[in-house]
């Protein structure tokens, strides 16, 4: 990643000659998510896309990060998600879980053998929790991934025992059968297809996976999840 820097709302708004108001309703209506304080801060992505989408010549006025510029490629047409490669797609899933408040490392070079954990995600809140993701780039998008793909990577996540859960995630879909192995409820993995990344382009983390699981606290206490 490049160095952040600060750009505050009031003045990138000046720079492009546009209401506060106007830049915040755009931001936000893409999934990038301020205020309309005036000393709210940008970050650089969120300048790429203003900078990009309302003026031209700003080559001195931020250094782009690669990511963030597939990103916004991405966004304008989510078909364009097919036609990168493993290892940006891998860098994509690293920096969006980043983006949603997880400290992310990638355990190796796309290509390079890994034990079947492509990115290690952990946050530290109340508890710390960390997640082992697999990532599965499909060239052809009508490929979806196998319950045997699906399989190896429960393998994988439970060889290391100190995961709370796994996601596997991929550009394209998920077989039924794989489906199925992500509703049972001993298996604490959740599989993500090409519409939750496009739900996370949109700034929608919320997992889509239902639980139906009682908990017997005590005799006369259950409680349901």
């Amino acid at each position: 990643m490049t160095e952040q820097r600060v750009h505050r709302l009031s003045k990138v708004a000046r720079q492009l000659d546009m209401k506060i108001s106007s830049v915040v309703k755009y931001l936000n209506g893409i999934g990038i998510k301020i205020t309309s304080n005036p000393n709210t801060k940008l970050s650089n992505e969120a300048v790429s896309i203003l900078f990009k989408h309302f003026k031209s010549g700003i080559d001195d006025f931020i250094v782009l990060d690669p990511t963030i510029e597939i990103l916004e490629w991405i966004r304008k047409d989510f078909r364009n998600l097919g036609k990168i490669n493993p290892e940006k797609f891998e860098d994509i899933v690293a920096y969006l879980l980043n983006k949603n408040g997880y400290n992310v490392e990638k355990c190796g070079k796309t290509n390079e053998k890994d034990g079947g954990i492509d990115i290690i995600a952990w946050k530290r809140d109340v508890v710390t929790f960390i997640i082992a993701v697999q990532v599965k780039f499909k060239y052809n998008l009508d490929k979806k991934v196998t319950t045997g793909e699906v399989r190896d990577f429960v393998g994988a996540f439970h060889i290391c025992n100190y995961f709370n859960a796994g996601m596997l995630v991929t550009n394209t879909s998920f077989s039924v059968d794989s489906k199925w192995i992500e509703k049972l409820n001993h298996i604490p993995i959740e599989l993500k297809d090409g519409n939750e990344i496009q739900n996370w382009l949109k700034g929608n983390y919320i997992s889509t996976k239902t639980i139906d699981k009682t908990i017997q606290i005590n005799k006369n206490k259950v409680i349901r999840i």
